[in-house]
């Protein structure tokens, strides 16, 4: 008889009915030898819990559907297991990699319709790399090795631009009131990561308001300012120089000259 990759089960107090991943069969579906060789899987759990769907809608659950969210937390993992990679990365949506050891994201670069992206309590620093997913709209990565912030911010910015949700607790670069960090300097912290995603609705523990998004508008413009204003001001005393030299010259020199 042929494995079965997933089944349906009901609870008993709530009738929701989840689909379930026996990840010990994936390996046989696939046609590789459950082997160290292929995948280390002595730490995954045995079964894995998708989304409760309605009884109605049994009949049009399809792979993809069914694969649409992926959860391999608390697995001590350190790579991406490859094999269980290439069966999900084309439909997964969601993904749960939390309290891993997980440092090297290049493997996320297949899952293109990725998005919601949760990996917390993992060894993640501010020199991580990730691959450009513009589909990504929740970023949690909460408890993790992050010291400098800057850096961090400035590439999950090109490679996540349209975030809608971010959680960056616990992480010794993110200011927090219950570590006894001045106010200032929460409210600072805010106003910086609101001014790098236009579309960020809701930034830690509470959402982004009116106000917020004022002041990171305007704190984008005083960069842009800061950006532009010293070649700006260059032209201007260049430009101021040689009106001065033609006003000072003899009226021949001033009929001749004229401002570059």
């Amino acid at each position: 008889m042929e494995p079965q990759l997933s089944y349906f089960y009901e609870t008993p107090e709530s009738g929701n009915v989840y689909v379930v991943y026996d990840l010990k069969n994936i390996p046989a579906i696939l046609n590789v030898a459950f082997s160290e060789e292929h995948i280390d899987m002595t730490a995954l759990k045995d079964y894995m819990w998708g989304d409760p769907i309605e009884e109605a809608l049994d009949k049009a659950l399809n792979e993809d559907a069914a694969l649409q969210r992926l959860s391999l937390a608390y697995e001590d993992l350190k790579t991406f297991p490859q094999v269980i990679l290439d069966k999900v990365a084309d439909s997964t949506k969601i993904l749960d990699i939390s309290y891993n050891n997980i440092k090297d994201f290049s493997f996320l670069s297949k899952m293109s319709k990725l998005r919601s992206l949760i990996c917390d309590h993992n060894r993640i620093y501010s020199d991580v790399q990730m691959p450009y997913l513009p589909n990504l709209e929740l970023f949690w990565m909460n408890h993790c090795d992050l010291k400098e912030l800057v850096p961090f911010c400035k590439t999950i910015q090109k490679s996540f631009p349209n975030l809608k949700y971010l959680s960056l607790m616990g992480n010794k670069a993110v200011p927090s009131l219950l570590r006894g960090d001045k106010i200032y300097d929460c409210q600072q912290y805010r106003i910086f990561i609101i001014s790098l995603f236009p579309r960020l609705i809701h930034l830690d523990e509470s959402r982004v308001t009116f106000q917020e998004r004022e002041e990171a508008n305007e704190m984008k413009n005083k960069s842009l300012m800061n950006k532009y204003l010293p070649s700006a001001n260059s032209y201007l005393k260049r430009t101021s120089s040689k009106l001065e030299g033609m006003l000072l010259g003899s009226p021949s020199q001033f009929e001749t000259n004229a401002i570059v």
